[in-house]
């Protein structure tokens, strides 16, 4: 199960602008781009490895594991991007 997760905002000169971080249950519904963001760099941390999704500006959703409502369950779910 994921422990958590940073979204990286990132110009198009490949610059953070800025990091959010989330645990399973605190996910957003949407995730909102800062100003100036072109891209997102998604990290999930597991307990012995982190992993790495890139979101462009084409695309309006991503795919997070979240909670579900039965108890040591967890899902994949689509998390809107709003650009």
């Amino acid at each position: 199960m994921p422990q958590t997760y940073r979204v990286l905002h990132m110009s198009k000169d490949s610059e953070l602008l800025q990091t959010e971080d989330y645990t399973p249950e605190t996910l957003p519904e949407d995730i909102r781009p800062c100003e100036g963001a072109e891209y997102l760099i998604i990290e999930t941390q597991n307990t012995d490895k982190v992993t790495r999704q890139i979101v462009s500006r084409a695309e309006d959703s991503c795919q997070l594991f979240a909670p579900t409502e039965m108890k040591g369950i967890i899902a994949q779910r689509r998390t809107e991007v709003v650009w």
